[in-house]
């Protein structure tokens, strides 16, 4: 069976055979965690001075430029890391909702200053979590890299949104009324959000967290809505810890700050299989997991 995903113009091939291999399942993301963190309290001088920091009493959330840049810092665009708690084995799903709200106002708050200079183009916010997912520090943190250019394939993305705008809704939005229309999919869902095992998913378990309602961008919420947000995303990853054990993953935070056309996404991506030469080669991916049966798995049935 294949499905093609509009929005990303990506093939996916599923084959519940390819689940059978030997260590289909990672079922690690520990490190040999020795030695000082540079994250941890105490260690603020390991890293490079902070551009923001949120706490009174000792902080909450600290964000600073990366060490070790994909980008020289405000000459070839912005890279910046986000601690998202002062705590060094606290993953963010265990973090309280209104922390995981504070980080997400962290997030528009950078994205903000990053578009302030008119040469960055587009912002990328993510979060890479245990080794399979790319993480190099345990200590739980995600990234913000602002660029002087539109990525290939975010442009892609934006103009099948773009063209695909009707009077005042977009694709996503239909997608989303009709997914939970059908309930096929659905994992879990808010009075604003609606968490979907996303039917052309790339990886086993891709999850895809939507707004219900047009929201283009971290711009357009409220605290409300951030701590909504917070509160299904946290519901999602703990869903998966339960169905998956100990596990890699990464976020991936669709935002659209200028594109009001656009529909606001988060990718939640669990990294217990590896990309490997057919999807080098050829641009398509094998999910060993039907995102029917994800769902069903991820709801406790």
């Amino acid at each position: 069976m294949w499905r093609c995903c509009k929005i990303k113009n990506r093939l996916v091939l599923f084959s519940s055979l390819r689940a059978k291999r030997p260590k289909f399942f990672l079922g690690s993301s520990s490190y040999s965690d020795s030695g000082l963190c540079p994250f941890c309290p105490g260690n603020e001088k390991m890293t490079p001075e902070e551009v923001l920091v949120v706490g009174d009493d000792g902080w909450r959330v600290r964000v600073f430029p990366n060490k070790y840049p994909a980008v020289a810092y405000g000459e070839g665009g912005y890279h910046e890391v986000v601690v998202e708690t002062p705590y060094h084995n606290r993953a963010l799903e265990e973090l309280s909702v209104e922390d995981i709200a504070t980080v997400l106002g962290v997030f528009r708050k950078r994205l903000e200053f990053m578009y302030s200079d008119g040469r960055v183009k587009y912002v990328s916010v993510f979060k890479n979590h245990g080794k399979e997912a790319g993480a190099s520090i345990p200590h739980s943190h995600s990234q913000i890299l602002g660029v002087f250019f539109e990525p290939v394939d975010v442009v892609k993305e934006r103009e099948f949104l773009e063209k695909s705008w009707d009077v005042s809704r977009c694709y996503l939005c239909s997608f989303v009324e009709d997914e939970l229309k059908k309930q096929k999919r659905v994992i879990e869902e808010t009075s604003n959000f609606a968490c979907l095992s996303y039917y052309a998913a790339a990886f086993a378990y891709e999850t895809w967290i939507v707004p219900k309602r047009h929201v283009s961008s971290f711009k357009d919420m409220d605290k409300p809505l951030f701590m909504e947000l917070a509160s299904a995303l946290k519901g999602v990853l703990l869903r998966m810890r339960e169905a998956l054990g100990v596990f890699s993953y990464n976020l991936v935070f669709k935002d659209w700050w200028f594109w009001n056309k656009c529909h606001f996404w988060v990718e939640v991506i669990p990294r217990i299989t590896h990309i490997a030469g057919f999807e080098l080669a050829t641009g398509t991916y094998i999910n060993p997991v039907l995102p029917e049966d994800a769902a069903s798995q991820l709801r406790g049935e």
